[in-house]
This record gives C-alpha cells, structure tokens and sequence, in this order.
C-alpha cells in the first residue's frame, strides 16, 4: 500500500480562533486546527522573486495524501515549520481512488 511512504506530517488549518488574522503567513499564529494528516512531500519548484524592493522565494511542493484527506484549494496547512496554501487540488486524475496529488505554495 502506498500509504506507508506517507512520512511527512500536514497540519490542515481552518480559520483563525484567535485575534491573530487567518490570512497571516506566520507560523506562530492562534489557529484552530482541523486535522493532522499523514502526506508525502517533494519539492517540485522554487526561484527567487523580488516583490516591494524585497527579495524572497517562490517555492512549490507536490504533495501526496490519502485518498480520505479533505484537502481544498485555498486552504492553509502547516508543514515542516512554514506555513502554506494549497494551490492545486486536480479535479480528476486516474489516480483519484489510490491517493490525491496536490500543490503547495510556501507562504
């Protein structure tokens, strides 16, 4: 079964409890949590981008997670320290009754 190379773990987030706004990209925000899932995790792209006279990163991950995951686009998960978002929820892939694939962007 492929759900044993699922090594990594996603904290899904939903939306802030506290005074701490849900759009913020800190990772020591008062969020509620929904769910811890268990998920593979690859780096999939990243290069610099300066944006307001700042210089930053534009990384996306690829993601794998059971099929039984509740994982929608635009949501906020933690991962590995960083906050994300996920980007991509493919709508149908021939994979959708092994595992789901989708995207996340560092925020």
């Amino acid at each position: 079964m492929i759900s044993h190379f699922y090594d990594e773990t996603l904290t899904l987030l939903s939306s802030s409890t506290g005074t701490t706004s849900y759009w913020s990209t800190s990772t020591g925000g008062d969020y509620s949590t929904a769910c811890e899932v268990s998920a593979a995790v690859n780096l999939l792209s990243g290069g610099e981008k300066a944006q307001y006279g700042e210089l930053g990163y534009d990384v996306q991950y690829k993601c794998f997670a059971d099929v039984s995951t509740e994982i929608l686009e635009g949501r906020r998960c933690r991962w590995d320290g960083d906050t994300f978002e996920i980007v991509d929820v493919p709508k149908n892939t021939l994979q959708k009754n092994h595992h789901l694939r989708f995207l996340l962007k560092r925020l």
